[in-house]
């Protein structure tokens, strides 16, 4: 029984370990391949920001999901973003929403 137990304890550490990772990789991982810096103007959609981030953005996917998520396609300030190695999907959105 005390095994069973903590066979089980044992898996669920496993798995919130796993998906904590990932979850820290989408958010808080360098997902900048390269420094560069990123003009965004006034009339800008959505569509346009992921276009012009996409040169300097490692994975795509993850960096167009966080910025669904934190409503970059309703709110953003225009201007010119450098983006540098290091910085993850998160601050880039915060960066961008911020102005």
């Amino acid at each position: 029984m005390k095994k069973a137990i903590l066979i089980i304890i044992l898996l669920v550490f496993v798995a919130g370990g796993f998906f904590g990772f990932k979850f820290y990789r989408k958010y808080y991982g360098n997902n900048i391949k390269k420094d560069g810096y990123v003009l965004i103007p006034h009339q800008a959609n959505f569509k346009q920001i992921l276009d012009s981030a996409a040169k300097y953005v490692d994975n795509k996917e993850a960096f167009e999901a966080v910025a669904k998520e934190k409503d970059l396609d309703k709110y953003f300030k225009p201007g010119r973003y450098h983006f540098q190695k290091g910085l993850g999907n998160a601050n880039l959105v915060n960066m961008i929403k911020a102005g």
